[in-house]
């Protein structure tokens, strides 16, 4: 039934069941409705069990490196993630180039290293 076209699909049904056409296109928006309810909760779960986890992930870091800057990093990645799971968008703001367009960035490290973005 999933190749056939809709019309096609009630059709079938009613033939099968032996019932009129708008019973069979009840049965089905019956049967859609529980899909997509089911679809629904099945993504709340998998939304609620990631979501956990991420909390968990922070809770177990070490309290000493939730301190450094790369804790920080770390903790508000994961925060922005869980932010995007419950739908909400997180814009950044560029507060070093007064808006200008950033070309290249350079970085140099403690031991002398120099990387460039």
């Amino acid at each position: 039934m999933a190749d056939l076209h809709p019309s096609e699909a009630k059709k079938a049904l009613a033939q099968k069941y032996n019932v009129c056409i708008r019973t069979a296109e009840r049965y089905l928006y019956v049967a859609n409705a529980f899909l997509e309810e089911k679809n629904e909760l099945s993504l709340k779960r998998k939304t609620a069990y990631y979501i956990a986890r991420k909390q968990r992930l922070i809770r177990s870091m070490d309290p000493a490196e939730k301190k450094t800057a790369a804790g920080v990093r770390v903790i508000n990645g994961v925060l922005d993630s869980m932010a995007k799971m419950d739908g909400v968008l997180i814009n950044k703001i560029d507060i070093t180039t007064d808006g200008e367009k950033l070309t290249q960035t350079i970085i140099k490290t403690a031991d002398g290293t120099v990387v460039t973005i």
